[in-house]
């Protein structure tokens, strides 16, 4: 194996455990594998769904790569089993918490696009999410919260609303973000989660 597959399943909180530098877990592999699975359901929808204009296929695209989404496939493979993590981590719910589970699946892709380039990578894309497109699109209904927000407040008012990290606490393996959405200086809604996405997810589901 190379080491990039072997680090596609560490997580940071091993490292810090180890007193070890936090570069050689996945969150390297995590931001390379973002873009391969954007690029592959991107062109899966583009081809799929012609009849679809941008901001539909947009809507889709958000729906698919959402931690969400990702989370449901690493549990559909009991991915938290194979992830390398501090026993803290593991006993407070590391291997079932969304946000480490989204962020494996994202680093895997990584590894098998630097291992076996992107026809392989677009494979697998296909084999976790996009056989189950119509599933996912349903449950998720073909949006989010963030994306219904910004979608009721430009059609209203033409201006986006604005995101803010009010705070980020806890040890470094496992943080807790809290972040606040607002309109025109008015605050809207208030998020808590493990990761800066899902905080702004639940801040734009309270507003």
């Amino acid at each position: 194996r190379r080491s990039s597959d072997l680090r596609a399943l560490v997580h940071r909180s091993h490292l810090h455990s180890l007193g070890a530098d936090r570069i050689e877990s996945n969150e390297r592999l995590e931001f390379l594998g973002d873009s391969v699975l954007g690029l592959a359901v991107n062109e899966y929808l583009y081809n799929h769904f012609p009849e679809k204009n941008e901001g539909d296929l947009t809507k889709m695209k958000s729906s698919l790569v959402c931690g969400t989404t990702l989370a449901k496939v690493a549990l559909s493979i009991n991915l938290g089993n194979y992830i390398t993590m501090s026993h803290g981590e593991a006993t407070t719910g590391g291997r079932e918490r969304s946000s480490i589970l989204a962020d494996t699946v994202e680093a895997l892709l990584g590894a098998v696009y630097l291992d076996s380039g992107m026809i392989t990578a677009k494979g697998v894309v296909n084999h976790l999410v996009l056989m189950r497109v119509d599933s996912f699109l349903d449950e998720n209904n073909l949006t989010n919260s963030k994306s219904r927000l910004q979608e009721i407040l430009q059609a209203k008012f033409k201006t986006p609303p604005h995101y803010k990290l009010v705070e980020a606490s806890g040890p470094d393996h496992e943080r807790i973000f809290t972040i606040k959405v607002s309109f025109k200086g008015v605050v809207l809604g208030v998020g808590t989660a493990g990761s800066k996405k899902d905080a702004e997810q639940t801040a734009a589901s309270n507003a």
